[in-house]
């Protein structure tokens, strides 16, 4: 992918605060003595210099804005595809005659083979194919509220246009196929052409998201990080939809994406003390995505399979399915309004997820390292000051040991929820709209690289490392 232009904007706002009386200079006597006793000599008093300056404070709120324009070349896949499903370099033969056959491990003439030709579904290039294109943007603004608690705001947008979708320019004209015979309709190109799917760039799609997250600690141990996420997404479909009446018909084809989740949330909670202990949580729940429901039949001659239902205008009339959707009629006419792509649901995802892990460090202690000795200074023997009022002594840095035994337990989907998959969207399936899998998205990862698995049971597994 290559960056064509980016522009980044960034402001910084800091509250005002009044500044305390710069300190007033101090007079210093100080007095040098020689190695003679006999010759004492006193030195001008001087005036220490002025302390610099404390460094600014960081900016309280912050606001970030960013667009940019981005493209992707036409990928090679699909011109090695074109090349190799031209109809000419690659043929495919299902010989059944044991004349034929019995010729082996001769290799018959093509000649002999072409009666056994099976048809093959070509590929090739649109004319206009030209690169993806993405307008994407986005604006933040992050607020520290104080020294504990961050929030911060964000909203992405992106436009894309010059969208791959495969198309095939040669199925039968609309009103001209019948189903119950598969050799019938008028192709543009003639039927000895066969299919031909075209790799057009006429895709668009277009989605906005709207970010919240707020993190801080609590009572001074307790880490948190809390994200909710509302998106919105929207484009046209691959090119292999189309009317059940029309395979050149995409006029239905703008709905939800196949990743439209409309809304996400995330926690994290973290807990650790001097003693080796730490708690770690981690919860993840959504809303499901959108799924496509089709007939199950090629009812427009294309081969794909993906025609949708109507909704029923007769209930009576056989094939009508009533589903929490609606009544649905997998058998359209003229006239009737065809349901949306995705329009069903997807079930809701939540999963909850526990760590924890105790730390033992043992072995002869390792000093701290001595600061550097620098030249020309002169480190004073004299003992520290013992601080003024209620001043807290300087914490003692902990001590380190070359060894360490941790002992770690980790529960992925800690309350054995079942998150099931999207259901199945055939309509000419016996498990229309009922769930066969389970739901393949993200469980938790603890440290090592503990997962739920892509079925999501319970997972509690048990860990000792040793660190040297």
């Amino acid at each position: 992918m290559r960056e064509e232009a980016f522009i980044k904007v960034t402001a910084s706002y800091v509250t005002a605060e009044a500044k305390p009386a710069d300190a007033k200079s101090t007079a210093t006597l100080t007095t040098a003595t020689t190695a003679d006793t006999k010759n004492t000599t006193k030195a001008a008093p001087t005036v220490a210099s002025k302390p610099p300056a404390a460094p600014p404070k960081p900016p309280s709120t912050v606001i970030r804005g960013g667009i940019g324009i981005f493209y992707q070349r036409v990928s090679e896949t699909l011109i090695l595809n074109a090349e190799r499903f031209n109809g000419e370099n690659q043929q495919q033969f299902v010989v059944t005659d044991p004349a034929v056959l019995d010729l082996f491990p001769a290799i018959p003439p093509i000649e002999a083979l072409n009666a056994f030709k099976l048809p093959q579904t070509r590929q090739q290039l649109s004319p206009d194919l030209t690169a993806y294109t993405s307008v994407r943007g986005s604006v933040s603004v992050e607020h520290q509220i104080n020294k504990t608690y961050r929030v911060a705001f964000n909203y992405s947008f992106g436009r894309i246009t010059h969208a791959l979708r495969t198309v095939n320019i040669n199925a039968p004209l609309g009103g001209t196929f019948n189903p119950a015979d598969p050799t019938s309709g008028v192709r543009p190109l003639g039927k000895s052409a066969g299919n031909i799917l075209e790799y057009q760039s006429n895709g668009y799609n277009r989605y906005q998201q709207l970010n919240v997250n707020f993190s801080g600690s609590l009572f001074k141990k307790v880490g948190f990080y809390l994200n909710y996420n509302l998106g919105k997404t929207h484009g046209i479909d691959g090119g292999s939809s189309g009317s059940p009446l029309d395979a050149y018909d995409f006029s239905n084809e703008w709905s939800r994406g196949n990743y439209d989740v409309r809304h996400r949330f995330y926690a994290y909670l973290n807990w650790q003390n001097k003693t080796g202990w730490s708690l770690n949580s981690f919860i993840n729940a959504s809303t499901g995505s959108p799924f496509n429901i089709t007939t199950g039949h090629d009812t427009n001659g294309d081969n794909a399979f993906s025609e949708r239902p109507a909704f029923a205008t007769d209930l009576n009339k056989p094939g009508v399915i009533i589903t929490p959707y609606g009544a649905l009629d997998p058998n359209p006419v003229a006239g009737q309004k065809i349901i949306p792509r995705n329009f069903g649901q997807g079930l809701a995802f939540i999963t909850v997820s526990m760590g924890a892990a105790k730390t033992w460090k043992f072995g002869k202690a390792i000093p701290p390292p001595s600061p550097p000795a620098i030249a020309g200074v002169v480190v004073s023997t004299t003992a520290a000051a013992a601080p003024a009022g209620n001043a807290k002594l300087p914490a003692k840095p902990p001590i380190q040991r070359p060894y360490s035994l941790t002992f770690s337990v980790y529960a992925s989907n800690l309350l054995n929820r079942n998150n099931r998959g999207n259901p199945v969207g055939n309509m000419s399936s016996p498990y229309f709209l009922k769930t066969t899998v389970s739901s393949g998205q993200f469980f938790f990862f603890g440290p090592g690289g503990i997962g739920g698995g892509s079925s999501g049971n319970r997972n509690i597994s048990f860990r000792l490392r040793l660190g040297f």
